[in-house]
């Protein structure tokens, strides 16, 4: 028995199979994406989203598209918001907060109206487009330890144990963001006589003042297209088409200083940024039945490393000789 596949059917499998690949996401990916606010006016805020019945406002969008076919004029609203975003660690006993602070458009929306003639059961539509920001992932954490007696050299150098340096160096590394950087920037060496054990540049217990800071960006939103209908006043009915839009970066600095003058390496640098999710639209169908469906998004991409380091410059002594 033969079987053919037919164009549509091709295609079909095609978009099903790049779908499958983008779905990739950690549980870290899931408790961020799954915090979520319903977006909205400050009036609705004002209510707690407690919106559903109430309609003729711009967060129908999110809570109930039937909710539009209450407008009996256009409007345009525009609700912006200001963040105040803190972050407090403590590390070896040093405390310390940091704040991020920013303006951000929370609600637009533009609901256009046209009425239908005096004594007609439909009263009239309304339709038109709604941006709501429905979650903020802008917040900047630093923590520091003054004195403290390990060093993430340490780390590398256990991973790297056992892994010739000939292979670090090769294109085909096994620790390209890792091992790897740390032996082209002389952050650990051989240990002489072998090939495949290292040490770190930094004496395993020496103290080193440590800097860790997090900067993240980004936001969770969706664009809304709705269309909403009045059948004698009695009646409402709306649809609404959303574009759920994502953007996430972060970047990450680990800087350790030594505090020992005798050892040859200053300061340690470990720079990496993230962007696990940059623009993924799924279109998401909503009626007057308040169903939500579910978000789903992928692909972290692996980003470049850096690392970083500035020696201590040595002075030697210069010695006079004499003749006679």
């Amino acid at each position: 028995m033969n079987t053919f596949f037919s164009l549509p059917h091709l295609a079909l499998l095609a978009v099903l199979g790049s779908s499958l690949g983008a779905m990739a996401q950690s549980e870290e990916d899931a408790l961020r994406y799954s915090n979520i606010l319903p977006g909205g006016t400050a009036r609705s805020w004002a209510m707690g989203s407690a919106f559903g019945a109430v309609g003729a406002d711009a967060a129908s969008a999110s809570l109930n598209p039937a909710g539009f076919g209450l407008y009996n004029s256009s409007e345009f609203t525009l609700t912006p918001s200001f963040e105040v975003n803190d972050a407090k660690s403590t590390h070896y006993g040093n405390a310390v907060s940091s704040t991020q602070n920013r303006f951000s458009v929370q609600n637009m929306a533009l609901v256009l109206n046209y009425p239908n003639d005096a004594g007609k059961d439909w009263r009239g539509g309304s339709f038109g487009i709604s941006f709501d920001r429905q979650a903020s992932f802008n917040w900047k954490e630093n923590a520091i330890g003054n004195s403290v007696n390990s060093s993430l050299t340490e780390r590398f150098v256990n991973e790297a144990n056992g892994i010739s340096y000939v292979d670090l160096e090769s294109d085909q590394t096994p620790l390209p963001f890792t091992g790897t950087l740390a032996w082209f920037a002389y952050a650990m060496d051989t240990v002489p006589g072998t090939i495949d054990q290292y040490a770190s540049a930094i004496p395993f217990g020496s103290a080193v003042k440590q800097q860790h800071t997090i900067d993240a960006s980004g936001r969770l939103s969706t664009t809304s297209f709705f269309y909403a209908n009045n059948y004698k006043d009695k009646l409402y009915f709306g649809v609404t088409l959303g574009l759920v839009g994502v953007n996430y970066e972060r970047h990450t600095i680990h800087k350790e200083t030594t505090l020992e003058d005798s050892v040859d390496l200053k300061t340690f640098q470990y720079k990496g940024g993230s962007v696990d999710h940059r623009q993924r639209y799924r279109p998401e169908v909503r009626r007057d039945r308040t169903g939500h469906g579910k978000t789903a998004l992928g692909c972290v991409l692996p980003q470049p490393q850096v690392v970083v380091v500035e020696r201590r410059l040595q002075l030697f002594p210069l010695h006079e000789f004499s003749s006679g």
